[in-house]
């Protein structure tokens, strides 16, 4: 960020998880406004899964119940904790075959933005710092919560 008193007003994670074996995307997002911050995840399997004879493409989003307090300290862990604005592109240097794809984007209060990919094989992480902010938005925006409703609807 561009001065010490910026904060973080856009947080955006999206996720490609191996689609062309049917896996979903998905994304999580944080926005700010005059009345506090919006939170949502957003999920959808945009692909049939190999051998899937029926498909329709369903999706579903979350607006998660997040107070102002709570949302702030977990975008300020994300500006001071893991320094986003200073995170670069990170792929794998080989070919992967189950890849899983993370794009981020940030905009600060400042109006500055800053965007970074991430890539992964078969869930195997690069780097630790990375795989932990990964987890730091997975487990703020409740995912497996999310997912598991997502699924079942799937199944119902």
């Amino acid at each position: 960020m561009s001065e010490q008193t910026s904060r973080i007003t856009h947080a955006l994670m999206r996720v490609a998880a191996d689609l062309g074996h049917g896996g979903p995307l998905s994304e999580y997002k944080i926005d700010s406004g005059e009345g506090g911050y919006g939170v949502t995840l957003a999920i959808s399997k945009p692909f049939p899964s190999p051998g899937q004879n029926r498909f329709r493409s369903p999706s579903m989003t979350e607006t998660l119940a997040k107070g102002r307090r709570e949302v702030e300290e977990f975008l300020e862990k994300l500006s001071a904790g893991f320094n986003v604005f200073r995170l670069a592109d990170l792929e794998p240097k080989y070919p992967f075959l189950h890849p899983t794809f993370y794009s981020f984007s940030f905009q600060d209060s400042a109006g500055e933005g800053h965007a970074f990919e991430y890539r992964i094989e078969c869930s195997s992480h690069l780097d630790e710092r990375y795989e932990a902010l990964v987890r730091e938005f997975e487990s703020f925006f409740e995912s497996r919560r999310v997912f598991d409703k997502f699924f079942e609807s799937l199944r119902g």
